[in-house]
């Protein structure tokens, strides 16, 4: 259970006023006392263990900021998921959204004033917070490749979307699919992503041309800006190499941009040039012409989530949400028809 006001006093040697504006986050206290206070929570072994009985469960969901995970859609689709999913198991949902503090021992109020089951996290790309985490409580680190003690993480299988992708535009003759990916590095989604693009290639007997992989960090994520959308530069110089590609294989956050930058091109998506895309189910009916893309479902993910709460090995392990491909108007048979 959670410490007391007392203990905390006793252990920190402030008065029981300045334990409560510390606990309310009350601007009028120094960071030294609040620091007092909060290394006295932490010394007192919070929590100490669950409440037991057949009242709701509650767990949280930490978002690194509102800010940054508004750019994140399957942020929010993740947050619909979990709201429709946890009352009809009995539970309910806490959203904490603060940026991730410099030291991972310095845990929000939001956690430590509260008893939950488990803590959720959504983009989280911290090692060592989640590691802090887990020593406290369950910790289910969505869209999360990473391996940390105590912890599941869980990320749709890029790797099978590469390859669902690849077999699908290789099926309808295209021998030059281009690639959109962040800066690989190990087991990171532009890695995964990689590897099962550069698989399946090789066992179609498509070869592998570097020149037809664009990866950079700013090809991913929030980067882009309004004159340069993520994904536009990368789509631009694909575009301009001697022999392009006829064919574009990206993540959800880079579309925007190779969207915009195909059309400056004059190449029309599902005539002059095929894109297939890899994001949650909702995605494809957000482009037009409807986009064909290899989806994961947010709500298949959350229910694997949640079977697994607190069932994290010592070592930690990493899950695979799966992906299906779903058809689109956006590719187009190579000296033919349009879609598949």
């Amino acid at each position: 259970m959670r410490p007391s006001v007392g203990e905390i006093v006793g252990r920190s040697g402030v008065a029981r006023a300045t334990v409560y504006r510390v606990l309310g986050e009350h601007p009028g206290v120094s960071a030294e006392t609040r620091a007092r206070v909060l290394a006295a929570i932490r010394g007192l072994g919070f929590p100490r263990g669950q409440r037991r009985g057949k009242g709701r469960r509650e767990l949280a969901l930490w978002v690194p900021g509102v800010a940054r995970s508004l750019t994140i859609p399957h942020a929010w689709e993740m947050v619909d998921a979990l709201e429709s999913e946890l009352p009809r198991r009995g539970g309910a949902l806490r959203m904490i959204s603060r940026p991730l503090p410099e030291s991972p021992e310095d845990l929000p109020l939001e956690l430590l004033r509260e008893e939950f089951a488990a803590v959720f996290t959504v983009a989280f790309y911290s090692d060592r917070h989640l590691e802090v985490l887990a020593r406290r409580w369950p910790v289910i680190s969505l869209f999360s490749g990473r391996q940390v003690p105590g912890v599941v993480s869980i990320s749709p299988d890029y790797a099978g979307a590469a390859r669902l992708a690849v077999e699908h535009l290789a099926g309808l003759g295209h021998r030059r699919i281009g690639l959109v990916i962040g800066e690989p590095r190990e087991r990171n989604f532009s890695r995964l992503f990689l590897d099962g693009y550069a698989g399946a290639a090789v066992s179609l007997g498509l070869g592998l041309d570097p020149a037809l992989v664009h990866s950079c960090g700013s090809n991913v994520g929030a980067g882009g800006t309004a004159a340069e959308p993520t994904g536009a530069r990368a789509a631009r110089e694909l575009m301009a190499l001697p022999d392009p590609p006829t064919a574009l294989l990206a993540r959800h956050d880079s579309l925007a941009g190779i969207v915009r930058a195909l059309g400056e091109t004059g190449r029309r998506i599902g005539q002059e040039m095929s894109l297939v895309a890899c994001g949650g189910t909702g995605m494809p009916g957000q482009f037009q012409p409807r986009l064909a893309a290899a989806c994961y479902s947010c709500a298949a993910t959350v229910e694997l989530a949640l079977s697994v709460v607190g069932l994290a090995p010592r070592p930690g392990v990493r899950m695979l949400a799966p992906v299906e491909f779903v058809p689109g108007e956006s590719v187009r048979r190579v000296g033919g028809r349009t879609g598949p």
